[in-house]
């Protein structure tokens, strides 16, 4: 069940990709999930090549371009637990 969840472009192709972070401690599958936009027809999972998927429990979700180069980052706050 996702804790955090928000849209943002991250490809740049003007269709809304979805990011859901979950409040659940997974410990052996990502516990994020990273979904892109298949131009308003599906959404594909493309958290493993992307690098997004995240062990730990995830929070907010925030899309912006802090770099300022046109390309959207994404923010997660993330709960780190020893275990």
């Amino acid at each position: 069940m996702p804790m955090g969840a928000n849209f943002g472009d991250v490809d740049n192709d003007g269709f809304l990709d979805i990011f859901l972070a979950t409040g659940a401690r997974v410990r052996r599958s990502r516990s994020q999930m990273l979904l892109r936009n298949n131009e308003g027809k599906s959404f594909v999972d493309i958290t493993a090549s992307s690098g997004t998927g995240e062990l730990h429990k995830g929070h907010g979700v925030a899309f912006a371009d802090l770099g300022n180069n046109g390309r959207e980052d994404i923010l997660v706050s993330i709960e780190r637990y020893a275990g």
